[in-house]
């Protein structure tokens, strides 16, 4: 069996990305799962979807759970799947604050990983606990790169305008306490 999660693949724009769902033609094996989390926004409903051969499909039914989604949760993804409008705005805006990211960096001295997804990874240079901590007690929350083995990093999720005014407004003043820009 091969899964291939592609939690991000709405946000991706990279050419070299690979289309992997004409790959199930020629591998039986092969799971592509996809979900509704991300680019949707429908995290709280825990909803996705897998793609696979018929076979494949049969052979792990008996292993799923019974009513692993809600109604409500089936709902809301027909509905969003529906609505693909909408999705091209939320990307477009995700890609545009992605970019306003780089620009903060790029101004601030600061190293980032360039991203296909929701989210930069950004390297302090100092603990990246320690940056967590700073911003958890101002009311932004990261996520460290030291369990990822990035130990001077934080990951950072793109919100929307005003929310990232208030992550950058809370970093420049770290980088000022802290002497860092």
């Amino acid at each position: 069996l091969v899964v291939l999660d592609e939690a991000y693949y709405e946000y991706v724009t990279a050419p070299e990305y690979p289309q992997t769902v004409p790959l199930l033609h020629e591998y039986s094996q092969l799971v592509v799962m996809r979900t509704l989390s991300k680019a949707y926004g429908l995290a709280a409903l825990r909803i996705g979807y897998g793609i696979a051969s018929e076979a494949l499909i049969r052979a792990v039914e008996p292993a799923r759970e019974p009513f692993n989604t809600s109604t409500v949760a089936q709902a809301a993804a027909a509905a969003a799947l529906d609505d693909q409008a909408f999705l091209r705005a939320c990307v477009e805006r995700n890609r545009a604050e992605l970019e306003r990211y780089y620009r903060f960096c790029d101004e601030h001295g600061l190293k980032y990983y360039p991203s296909q997804t929701n989210f930069v990874f950004i390297d302090f240079g100092i603990d990246g606990n320690e940056v967590f901590q700073y911003l958890l007690e101002r009311g932004v929350i990261v996520r460290s790169g030291r369990a990822l083995g990035l130990p001077t990093g934080v990951r950072v999720t793109i919100g929307t305008k005003e929310q990232n005014d208030r992550v950058f407004e809370t970093i420049a003043s770290m980088l000022r306490e802290k002497q860092l820009a």
